[in-house]
């Protein structure tokens, strides 16, 4: 598209060479080989750090389903305005 009263200009009076873009091969073929010992080394530190948070969370959410349950048998639930 151009606009009315614009010259329009073909890449090669610009000075840009055209190149041919060829499309990808096997994507995997860049990523054969995973250093077994990094990978292990890896999944260590995030096994680390991620599972003492999760398990962390896991309880906070186990202790307040309990708490809920036992507000409902003693009949808090409509003092606390729970569902």
């Amino acid at each position: 598209m151009t606009r009315k009263g614009s010259k329009s200009k073909s890449i090669s009076s610009l000075g840009v060479e055209e190149i041919e873009i060829q499309p990808p091969g096997d994507v995997g073929e860049q990523y054969d080989y995973i250093d077994p010992v990094a990978e292990k080394k890896l999944l260590r530190k995030l096994d680390l750090r991620l599972i003492p948070w999760l398990c962390l969370l896991y309880l906070i959410s186990f202790l307040d389903r309990t708490n809920i349950g036992n507000a409902k048998i003693l009949g808090m639930l409509h003092s606390l305005t729970v569902g």
